[in-house]
Order: C-alpha cells, then sequence, then structure tokens
C-alpha cells in the first residue's frame, strides 16, 4: 500500500483557463494546480524513491483536512478539530480526487487503473491531504490494459 500526507490546504483540480496572445488563444493550467500537484509528486518522490508503477487494478482513499474557520465558536470547533466533522465547502471532492493524475506514470500506471475511490472532506487544525492507494495483486490487466 501507498500512503501519502501532503501538508497543506488541500485544493482541488482547477479548470484550463485561456489567454489572448495576438490573435492565439493558449490554454494554461492555474498555478494553484501546478504547486498543487507538484507537491504531490515531490511526496511521493521523497517517500517512495525508485518505486516502480503500480500496473494493475488499484483502490483509492483520499482524506481531505480543511482548516477550522476562526469565526466558528469554540464548541463547534472542538467539535472541528475531532476530524469528523464534514467540510462542505469548496473544492468538490471529484475535483479533489482529480489531483491524483499527478500521480499517473509514477504511481500507478495510468489512473484508468482506479476501479474504486473515494473521497472523504473533514475540518482539522491540521491541513492536508492523505491519499492511500491499494494494488489488487490478483486482478493484474493484460498488457495493453483493455
Amino acid at each position: 500500500m501507498i500512503s501519502l500526507v501532503i501538508p497543506g490546504v488541500p485544493a482541488g483540480k482547477g479548470r484550463p483557463r485561456f489567454a489572448r496572445a495576438g490573435a492565439f488563444v493558449r490554454a494554461y493550467t492555474p498555478a494553484k494546480t501546478v504547486s498543487m500537484e507538484n507537491l504531490i509528486r515531490l511526496t511521493f518522490a521523497h517517500k517512495y524513491p525508485g518505486r516502480p508503477p503500480i500496473s494493475g487494478a488499484v483502490t483509492v482513499d483520499v482524506r481531505a483536512y480543511f482548516p477550522i474557520p476562526k469565526s466558528v465558536s469554540k464548541k463547534l470547533a472542538a467539535k472541528m478539530a475531532e476530524e469528523k466533522f464534514p467540510y462542505t465547502h469548496k473544492p468538490d471532492a471529484d475535483n479533489i480526487l482529480k489531483m491524483l493524475d499527478a500521480l499517473t506514470g509514477i504511481a500507478f500506471e495510468d489512473d484508468r487503473f482506479i476501479y474504486r475511490a473515494e473521497v472523504w472532506k473533514y475540518y482539522s487544525n491540521r491541513p492536508r491531504l492523505e491519499i492511500d492507494i491499494c494494488e489488487m495483486d490478483d486482478l493484474k490487466f493484460p498488457q495493453g490494459g483493455k
């Protein structure tokens, strides 16, 4: 199993942005998305140096922990600090899951090998993104992966 803890406030994958450059339109990825993907890649490379990518079916569990707002009461903040209080604001769970594109080619060969994924969003005093990837040894795809 691969377990990663990425420190900091989790970010969802942003939509591509477009800018005019004279008569041309150029697409680019938002800076926040690029920096979060780079942090995920660096965390993986630091914890699992030289590990080959998984070439079979995987399950993914993602837990995103967001900071507790300063505007909430002490009683509510104490509940949120238990890391069981659901976070129901942006980013959407599916956009958080899309950040796993950063691990394509290094943790697993392709994100098409993910056959089950779950995302949880909570409040915490320690914002972070936790990713667990489990390889399913008995469900290997044939070469070509169709």
